[in-house]
C-alpha cells in the first residue's frame, strides 16, 4: 500500500495524534467556523464575522469498490437555495418545469 499512497516510495507520511470525539471515534481537533456572529464591531466592509473554535473531526472508514456509485445529481445540489434551483437547475428555456424538482418539493428540514 505504501507504493500506491506514498507516491511510488517518493512521498511522505504524516502521523498525528487523535483524541475521541463525542462518539467515542478517534478525531483530529481542527480549528474551523462554527457559527456567524453580526452586529458593532465587524470587520470593516464584512456584514458578518465567522466565529472560530477547535472542533473535533473525526475519521471515517473508507470502502473502495470497483465502480463508481450511480449520483442523481440534481437530486443531490441540496445544499443550493430553491430559487436559484428553481430559477436556474429546474426550468427551462421554455419555463418548463424538471421533473428533477420533485425531491425539492418535500420539507426542505427532511430533505
Amino acid at each position: 500500500m505504501w507504493a500506491t499512497y506514498g507516491n511510488a516510495h517518493t512521498g511522505v507520511c504524516l502521523k498525528f495524534k487523535t483524541s475521541p470525539d463525542g462518539e467515542g471515534r478517534p478525531a483530529l481537533s481542527l480549528n474551523g467556523i462554527n457559527g456567524w456572529r453580526g452586529g458593532p464591531g465587524l470587520t470593516p466592509g464584512l456584514t458578518m464575522d465567522p466565529i472560530r473554535s477547535f472542533l473535533p473531526r473525526a475519521f471515517h472508514q473508507l470502502n473502495y469498490s470497483e465502480s463508481y456509485p450511480k449520483i442523481d445529481f440534481f437530486n443531490s445540489i441540496g445544499r443550493l437555495p430553491i430559487p436559484l434551483l428553481n430559477s436556474v437547475w429546474y426550468t427551462g428555456e421554455g419555463g418548463e418545469r424538471s421533473a428533477c424538482r420533485g425531491a425539492r418539493s418535500l420539507d426542505t428540514e427532511v430533505w
